[in-house]
């Protein structure tokens, strides 16, 4: 009888051991399941280019790392944390002369491009448009008389125009003193006032929209007038993504809007782009 209870005493142990043991076990093996992942946030990479030498950066107050792409052009992250993500942030570039530019941009959708100029405080709100994305333009045509022409002069220029006519839409134009491109659009929606802006947007293809908030400037042409006009640097993604497409749709004010042929553009733009970048170096 002492026997089989000794015996019926080590079973009960090596049982209780593994039970034990499979409870560990299962222990561990739910912890890995509840285990939290890794936490990831949003990133926004910004470009900021400038007709200066870019020596520092400052975001919201506080400096932080920046890429150099040109000597005035940089790149940086804007990343989120626990408390959240800032789509509205605060940029002062410090210049290699000591000058300062400020910009306060607006930007949530990936990779953005803004301007800075020393000795400006600037603001770019720059934003995608769902609805308008998901639109169609089934009810517009696409304007093929109008042509890309680049000249090669002093001042290289660009126009989007009718041959032979003065029926224009687009005239851009290097500023080698500023280092920009200054680009006029003549479309005019309604009641456009001096010292006011209108919203130019822009997309190339079926590439998401981009909208910018740009000044009306007195045409210097025959007949004058308020025209919106645009400054960026050869850089901006609008030169170089017109290069590439096929079809160029753009409004102002949401008001005016025409679909324009890109179809051999890239003839006219590339050399553009590249005289205008000669003369930013």
């Amino acid at each position: 009888m002492m026997f089989v209870r000794r015996k019926s005493s080590l079973t009960a142990f090596v049982v209780m051991a593994l039970f034990a043991v499979a409870i560990f076990i299962s222990g561990v093996g739910a912890q890995e399941q509840t285990a939290s992942p890794a936490l990831t946030f949003e990133k926004d990479n910004v470009i900021l280019f400038a007709p200066a030498r870019i020596a520092g950066l400052r975001v919201n107050g506080q400096d932080v790392e920046f890429t150099s792409v040109f000597p005035s052009v940089i790149e940086t992250t804007i990343e989120g944390n626990e408390s959240g993500y800032s789509c509205t942030n605060d940029y002062q570039v410090v210049f290699a002369n000591g000058e300062e530019g400020k910009l306060t941009a607006n930007h949530c959708h990936g990779t953005t491009v803004f301007s800075v100029i020393p000795g400006r405080n600037l603001e770019d709100l720059e934003y995608h448009d769902a609805q308008e994305d998901a639109g169609t333009v089934d009810d517009l045509v696409v304007q093929e008389r109008y042509k890309w022409y680049f000249e090669s002069t002093e001042l290289p220029t660009l126009m989007l125009s009718v041959p032979q006519t003065d029926d224009l839409i687009l005239f851009a134009a290097c500023l080698p003193a500023t280092k920009q491109i200054k680009a006029q659009i003549l479309m005019f929606p309604e009641f456009m006032e001096e010292g006011e802006q209108v919203q130019l947007t822009y997309k190339i293809d079926d590439s998401l929209s981009s909208t910018h908030a740009i000044d009306l400037e007195t045409w210097p042409y025959e007949g004058g007038g308020l025209v919106p006009t645009l400054y960026t640097s050869s850089y901006h993604p609008f030169y170089e993504q017109l290069s590439g497409g096929n079809i160029l749709d753009i409004s102002i004010n949401k008001e005016v809007r025409a679909l324009f042929s890109l179809a051999g553009s890239a003839a006219q733009i590339n050399p553009f782009i590249s005289a205008c970048r000669s003369l930013e170096n």
